[in-house]
């Protein structure tokens, strides 16, 4: 896929689909998610003016960035986009199996007053059952692997 393609993709996914944009309405102002597309293309990630914007450009003050590799570009083609619990469990499953990786590189005090919980907090009680079953039973449990991915390459 080249970087066009993939980052047409990616922009036509988060701007169009209801899913992001009930996630992402909790990211406050100021705060933006690094996207890295493929490992090479950057791109910032923020929600303003009520609306998610996809800029590809370098993102100099990301709280948290995302790799994501071209097979989980290419499901997003695909993806429905409706529920952001289910939207949640196939980034998490994505995670997993490695085709995206997460670091947290801004403070953790912008994370957890960034609006970051929020996003979590709105996939509902299907996103939140899924990462139970993984272990994250509490937002204490929550906030130290959000800790342990400060910096994580």
């Amino acid at each position: 896929m080249s970087t066009a393609e993939a980052f047409q993709v990616v922009h036509t996914f988060f701007t169009t689909k209801p899913a992001p944009k009930d996630a992402l309405r909790h990211l406050k102002r100021g705060h933006e998610i690094r996207l890295l597309l493929e490992g090479r293309t950057e791109c910032a990630l923020l929600f303003e003016a009520g609306q998610v914007v996809v800029e590809q450009r370098p993102c100099s003050k990301a709280d948290v960035e995302f790799t994501i590799g071209s097979e989980s570009i290419r499901l997003l083609t695909s993806h429905p986009g409706d529920s952001v619990g289910q939207l949640g469990v196939d980034i998490v499953k994505e995670i997993i199996a490695g085709n995206v990786k997460v670091r947290v590189c801004g403070s953790i005090l912008n994370v957890l007053s960034g609006g970051y919980l929020g996003i979590i907090g709105s996939g509902g009680p299907e996103f939140m059952t899924y990462l139970a079953s993984h272990g994250l039973t509490s937002l204490g449990k929550i906030t130290a692997l959000i800790r342990s991915l400060k910096g994580r390459n």
